[in-house]
């Protein structure tokens, strides 16, 4: 298992990396994300113009959503594309004393998946930023000069990734 210590919103947080193709023995799981390849072979990045730093998209499961689902929509909302789950990477239980986030709590989960891009689209507005988000595509060797928060976990992630992509 990988540890790594990080730092959101000005609180320490630490993130274990559990590398499993099963999410059925975790809980809360409160977010759902993946690396998306486009045919390609590069990712995916997003970044919200009113804040500083890439990511991958994904986001939080509504209510009687799968986690697949989960994933489909928030890849088709933040960043216009048509996804197809590929393979759990793994899953990230994450450790957050004092997290502001009361929904959240302090001991959540991650899921971290590799998807494959069927369909770009024109970029629209994210519905729940209520703007259009940043979207790129790099080669997974420029991943890290936009990815700059736990990068000992997301290379893993990223290798699990590419190894299933290719």
């Amino acid at each position: 298992m990988i540890s790594e210590k990080g730092i959101w919103k000005n609180q320490e947080f630490t993130s274990y990396l559990i590398e499993t193709t099963s999410y059925k023995n975790f809980s809360p799981i409160k977010q759902v994300a993946a690396i998306c390849f486009n045919e390609a072979g590069k990712i995916l990045l997003i970044k919200d113009p009113q804040h500083n730093y890439w990511g991958i998209p994904g986001g939080t499961p509504k209510k009687g959503e799968t986690f697949e689902e989960t994933l489909i929509r928030e890849v088709h909302e933040e960043a216009s594309c048509v996804v197809k789950p590929l393979f759990l990477l793994g899953v990230i239980k994450v450790l957050f004393p004092g997290n502001d986030n009361k929904d959240e709590g302090e001991v959540f989960y991650q899921l971290r998946y590799v998807a494959k891009i069927k369909k770009i689209n024109k970029q629209t507005m994210d519905p729940a930023r209520r703007r259009k988000l940043e979207r790129i595509f790099v080669d997974p060797q420029e991943f890290f000069n936009y990815i700059t928060w736990t990068k000992r976990i997301n290379q893993v992630i990223l290798e699990r990734a590419q190894h299933l992509f290719n």
